[in-house]
């Protein structure tokens, strides 16, 4: 199978350097890429979930989580060395007031601390797609080397080229093994919905096994999941960490991090119709004069004369 990818002429360095960008989440094109909605911690019905396993609601229960929380601070400061067992039973037999106090005590504090819990969850919340933006690096490609659309809008009205990847090549495949589904060449699935992050049901994903589907759905829908509005791009998609980037380039407007690229991928270059001379004539002498792209092939374009369509033919006149 061969997949897209639209660039500008200047692009020709990814050719000429072997090295291509893995773009972060905030510098593509659609603004609510890898940043799933957050469906808990907002309201009460979630939080209730989150609290429900530090009440205790009988004496009994109380009376155990007190007598371990003794025992433990009693032993770290050497203070004494009873059982839970007999912390408890002298805390049973103190007398209803002390018990009264007790779950006064443990109320107040436990209602004090979940509260601060809850203010850190939200305020931790925005940052997610921010740990995001400075871990994962995205390389777009698309089944469609002739959507006007994309011509006009990527390869900036067709002055541009198309760079032709071979997705069998063995750079598009996992890095460890076949399980590794956050790193391999995956179809962009599209959605009329936001993907929803549930972090009392998602985190737990991070402990499933990563040959199981259910692994493999939670991938899909974070990280290779748009909108509907995007379809018509038919992207495929794969995600690298940056901090495995070969070169990196500073910029003010955020860093472009660059990973090396395999010629023997490339299976050749599709050249806008309205490529200017110069840039077109450097393009054709690379690919036809350097060995690494001697498997190559080099395509152009021309508008149909009867149809709103994009015609892509091999090279006639170099």
């Amino acid at each position: 199978m061969l997949l897209y990818k639209y660039v500008i002429g200047d692009r020709i360095d990814v050719l000429k350097n072997g090295l291509i960008r893995f773009t972060q989440p905030s510098a593509l094109n659609d603004r609510w890429d890898l940043k799933p909605h957050v469906e808990r911690f907002v309201n009460e019905d979630g939080w209730e979930r989150i609290t429900s396993p530090f009440i205790k609601e009988t004496d009994d229960e109380l009376l155990d989580f007190m007598a371990g929380i003794i025992e433990k601070g009693a032993r770290e400061r050497n203070l004494g060395d009873k059982s839970r067992h007999e912390i408890r039973q002298a805390l049973g037999e103190a007398g209803s007031e002390i018990m009264t106090e007790l779950r006064k005590l443990y109320e107040d504090t436990l209602a004090t601390t979940l509260e601060n819990a809850k203010d850190v969850v939200e305020s931790v919340i925005p940052e997610v797609p921010k740990i995001i933006d400075r871990t994962v690096g995205v390389l777009s490609l698309t089944q469609r080397p002739d959507h006007p659309a994309m011509w006009a809008y990527y390869a900036n009205n067709g002055t541009g080229m198309v760079l032709m990847f071979d997705a069998g090549h063995k750079f598009f495949k996992p890095l460890r093994d076949a399980a590794d589904d956050m790193s391999r060449l995956r179809r962009v699935n599209y959605s009329s919905e936001r993907p929803r992050f549930d972090p009392l049901i998602d985190l737990s994903m991070l402990d499933l096994d990563e040959d199981s589907d259910e692994w493999a759905s939670w991938i899909d829908k974070f990280f290779y999941t748009k909108s509907t509005e995007w379809g018509q791009e038919k992207e495929w998609r794969m995600l690298r960490p940056l901090k495995d980037a070969s070169n990196i380039i500073e910029s003010k407007d955020g860093n472009i991090h660059l990973f090396e690229l395999p010629a023997s991928c490339v299976s050749g270059v599709i050249l806008g119709e309205r490529m200017n001379s110069d840039m077109r004539s450097q393009v054709i002498e690379l690919m036809t004069r350097d060995e690494r792209y001697r498997h190559a092939s080099v395509f152009e374009t021309r508008f149909s004369d009867r149809e709103f369509r994009i015609e892509i033919v091999p090279l006639t006149n170099p």
